[in-house]
């Protein structure tokens, strides 16, 4: 009987750590993506960029960018979620708009095993930063706990705004 218990214990532990090195690799590329802003994160600043949604597939800013809504904790992230599931499909597209989230503070696994998966659930597209130095060129260690709405024309920033909330999301988006 103790034969068996601990032939059940090794497989478990084999499972496990096979597991954590499956869901535990890490396949993003740095060198594919980028976030380009010409002098600082403010209007009249030109901002470029190209990142992976939640499908792998790379995005690129349009001219035709209106406005991108960015976040860069897991609380706002959840705001932006809720907003979104209350509008109608297709809203971000009428609004010219990106939703980025910043994921380069998750740790691999939990990124693989569950934000993911959870994303990818999502009836509109995300883009997602895994590298911190590309978040930071967004925020530079301030109001991250805020969600940013930055307006935009031809890439060129007009106006930076920021919600804290769903309610605040809803009237700086009218």
């Amino acid at each position: 009987m103790k034969k068996i218990i601990l032939g059940f214990i090794v497989l478990f532990i084999v499972a496990i750590v096979a597991f954590i090195v499956l869901k535990g690799k890490d396949t993003y590329d740095p060198s594919k993506f980028y976030v380009e802003v010409e002098g600082k994160m403010e209007p009249g600043a030109k901002i470029d960029l190209k990142l992976p949604d939640q499908f792998d597939k790379t995005h690129t800013l349009d001219d035709d960018t209106k406005v991108i809504i960015a976040v860069f904790t897991k609380d706002a992230a959840h705001k932006v979620i809720d907003f979104l599931k209350k509008e109608p499909k297709g809203y971000l597209e009428s609004k010219n708009a990106q939703f980025i989230a910043d994921i380069s503070k998750m740790p691999v696994i939990i990124r693989n095993t569950f934000a993911l998966p959870d994303l990818q659930k999502s009836d509109y597209t995300i883009l997602l930063i895994y590298d911190e130095n590309l978040s930071k060129k967004f925020h530079n260690n301030k109001n991250t706990d805020k969600i940013f709405v930055i307006f935009l024309d031809n890439k060129k920033i007009k106006d930076i705004k920021y919600a804290a909330d769903e309610k605040e999301l809803k009237e700086i988006l009218k």
